[in-house]
């Protein structure tokens, strides 16, 4: 419950844990502040044991990917009682880039309709057009070029 884990983030075994993991007490402090606030956010997350939530949060961190859920790098999702890190499609890309091993990299939405069908060997073909631009998006599609 939110109680649980706004109680054990301040205990002193889980302060010693992120200080230890993050190596930096301004970090610490940000990241008792972020995972908190994407707990008490999340009311699945509220029911996840805390030690799964602290985790989640540490994996994150220590990517150096944000938490906050509507930036989209990195999520703490629920499944049950138990809450597991998940990395969002920005945060695949921020991890691309920062690996240097990428002489280009782009992503884009794929609106309903751009989708035309698979060719002969399977892979998948688009039409991008701005006409589709303001329907649902499907998919994002990442293009790159290894350096």
């Amino acid at each position: 419950m939110a109680e649980k884990f706004s109680v054990a983030i301040r205990s002193n075994a889980y302060q010693q844990l992120i200080n230890n993991t993050l190596g930096d007490k301004e970090l610490a402090r940000q990241f008792v502040a972020d995972i908190s606030s994407v707990v008490s956010a999340n009311s699945q997350l509220q029911k996840c044991e805390a030690g799964t939530i602290l985790t989640a949060g540490l994996v994150a961190s220590s990517l150096k990917l944000p938490l906050a859920p509507t930036l989209g790098f990195a999520y703490v999702v629920p499944y049950g009682s138990k809450a597991q890190f998940q990395i969002g499609w920005k945060g695949l890309v921020q991890l691309a880039q920062r690996s240097g091993q990428f002489e280009r990299l782009g992503v884009r939405n794929v609106h309903e309709g751009e989708w035309v069908g698979q060719d002969e060997f399977g892979e998948d073909m688009f039409k991008f057009s701005h006409e589709h631009d303001n329907k649902k998006s499907h998919w994002f599609l990442c293009l790159f070029q290894i350096t």
